[in-house]
């Protein structure tokens, strides 16, 4: 890998589900610091109370499937999209 990340503090919401496993692994192989939580950042107090805890951050990764998101893509279920992104 180039290590393009090197040293840049990176948040992965939802780590736990849909791609955050192989996004964590990516970022990982490009030295990046990596933060992740299991949780969904969908309001402002949920923001605050990440940053509060996990400081600054160079970039958020928001790995999040919700039923907005899959609107017109065909797909009928958070369970389809899973199946569909499992690697």
């Amino acid at each position: 890998m180039s290590r393009r990340l090197e040293n840049k503090r990176v948040l992965v919401t939802c780590a736990d589900k849909y791609r955050g496993p192989a996004i964590e692994k990516l970022i990982k192989a490009e030295a990046a610091l990596v933060q992740t939580r299991v949780d969904s950042l969908l309001d402002q107090e949920s923001v605050d109370g990440v940053l509060s805890t996990c400081g600054d951050v160079d970039v958020l990764i928001a790995n999040r499937v919700g039923r907005e998101i899959m609107a017109g893509s065909g797909i009928d279920s958070v369970a389809q999209w899973t199946d569909i992104w499992q690697y």
